[in-house]
């Protein structure tokens, strides 16, 4: 048995697991006070390179899911508006159908009604918006429901129709149309029977368009609902990666506070053992 004091390999050995058990006891701290194992890429470098993938499909799925509702509210909107045009619609043609029988007197005040509702039609198509966008006109709106900036897949796209008296249907509706007020008995019934086609032209428009609201949102709403599931799997697996495990990481926080109780005892035993170097001295 050899007794040397130079160099205490003992408290050297004893201070490296003493310096390993306090890195692990200092990782366990962080991780239960964060939450998550990856705080920095050092912690995992392709886990945090996937994490941040994740994050980033997860974030533009929110967005998409978001504009897909959003989307959804516009047409609506629209839906409502066209309601709204279905009724004076109906009421104009029961005006025409009135006009068109030749027993009918006071034409006048039909035309009267005529034309203003004519103008209610003009309104609705100029002022029905979502926020500040107009609802209603000749452009085409694209609803971007996706996390690519290419793929036609994930961009729907829905054509404005316009609800004006003069654009409604082919045969345009306006007071000139029905002609009410025109000399001759003949020539008015002639106008209010040429303004019940216009009409009927313009509610088939109307109910083609409500129909194209109506096909346009059910297929934002299974895109969305395939995007909410797709967040969803999204953030899970971003769970696995990032989140702490916090009875895996108690687990090795209360080792490594055991085994540093015990080193720290180990080294101060190691520091003592040099002094038995003293008792050869003292011969």
């Amino acid at each position: 048995m050899s007794f040397r004091i130079a160099t205490n390999t003992a408290a050297i050995n004893t201070q490296k697991y003493l310096s390993a058990n306090q890195a692990t006891q200092d990782k366990a701290l962080q991780r239960l006070s964060s939450g998550t194992k990856v705080a920095s890429a050092k912690d995992d470098a392709a886990g945090a390179a996937m994490s941040f993938k994740l994050n980033a499909k997860a974030s533009s799925l929110s967005r998409g899911i978001d504009n897909g509702n959003q989307a959804i509210g516009m047409l609506q909107t629209a839906e409502s508006a066209l309601n709204t045009v279905s009724n004076v619609l109906l009421r104009l043609k029961e005006l025409a159908t009135q006009a068109a029988s030749s027993n009918t007197v006071d034409r006048d005040k039909l035309e009267s009604e005529a034309n203003k509702l004519e103008d209610v039609l003009d309104n609705i198509n100029a002022s029905t918006k979502y926020g500040d966008t107009a609802v209603f006109g000749t452009g085409n709106f694209t609803f971007q429901l996706g996390d690519s900036g290419t793929s036609a897949n994930e961009q729907i796209s829905f054509t404005q129709v316009r609800v004006s008296a003069a654009n409604i249907s082919s045969a345009a509706l306006d007071g000139a149309t029905l002609g009410l007020v025109s000399a001759g008995a003949t020539n008015v019934v002639a106008s209010a029977q040429a303004y019940i086609t216009a009409v009927d032209n313009a509610i088939s428009s109307v109910n083609d368009a409500k129909a194209n609201i109506g096909a346009t949102m059910n297929q934002i709403q299974f895109q969305v609902d395939n995007m909410t599931s797709m967040y969803e799997n999204t953030k899970s697996a971003n769970s696995t990666i990032t989140d702490a495990d916090f009875a895996s990481e108690m687990a090795d926080f209360t080792k490594g506070q055991i085994l540093q109780q015990s080193g720290i005892s180990m080294l101060s035993q190691a520091n003592q053992a040099p002094q038995a170097v003293l008792s050869l001295l003292k011969g």
